[in-house]
């Protein structure tokens, strides 16, 4: 979740805790029983990029038995300016932003509270794999390729694939669009991207690549 104060006609964004910030915490919640409470001390530093704000926080969520609905509390203090919005993420990687799933609203204040409820499903409490094979056009893997996948926010991940073209990516928000894309030396697709809407794991995201002659793959 983000607070965001107005200075000088530009936004400086406080990483305040709650909510799915928390609900994305170590990837918890997409193991989490029954009314589990997440808690987290969130700081300038727990930013996305980091900032030097000396603005403060802390919140819980209590995600409920059927994951339909998380009940939060922020407290924060010490903002340079009144908080103008504060909304919600769904879960991340630590070193990266989701999309937005709610707005909480404004105080309006440099310290105040929240307390609510809010509707999530469980897809968007939930972390999922995704992953695949990159092959030659007769279907052996192609290793070293770069794998890349990218958000509606614009963040963006790449990993390469090791033996017989398989790649995965792990902790990838679900419930959202996603662009996969594939490029590789000596090697073209005919159809380098694919844009996949991610509701659980996903083991079957292939590419395969153009006829031709390499000796780079296994």
């Amino acid at each position: 979740m983000y607070l965001r104060n107005k200075t000088n006609n530009t936004f400086n964004k406080f990483c305040a805790a709650c909510a799915v910030a928390l609900i994305g915490l170590c990837a918890a919640v997409s193991t989490a029983r029954a009314d589990t409470t997440f808690t987290a001390v969130l700081s300038g530093l727990s930013e996305v990029p980091m900032n030097g704000s000396t603005a403060v926080g802390r919140g819980s969520v209590v995600l409920n038995t059927a994951e339909t609905q998380v009940t939060y509390k922020l407290e924060f203090s010490g903002l340079s300016s009144n908080q103008t919005d504060a909304h919600v993420h769904a879960p991340a990687e630590r070193d990266a932003n989701a999309g937005v799933l709610f707005s909480i609203g404004s105080s309006g204040m440099t310290s105040g509270s929240f307390t609510g409820t809010a509707a999530v499903t469980p897809e968007q409490a939930a972390q999922v794999s995704v992953g695949g094979r990159v092959t030659t056009a007769d279907g052996r893997g192609i290793r070293g390729a770069f794998v890349t996948i990218t958000g509606a926010n614009g963040n963006s991940r790449t990993v390469l694939t090791g033996k017989l073209g398989a790649y995965r990516f792990t902790e990838v928000s679900a419930g959202e669009t996603y662009i996969i894309n594939v490029r590789a030396k000596r090697f073209t697709f005919a159809s380098p991207t694919q844009v996949r809407t991610i509701t659980e794991d996903l083991t079957d995201v292939d590419f395969a690549a153009n006829e031709q002659s390499s000796t780079t793959f296994d």
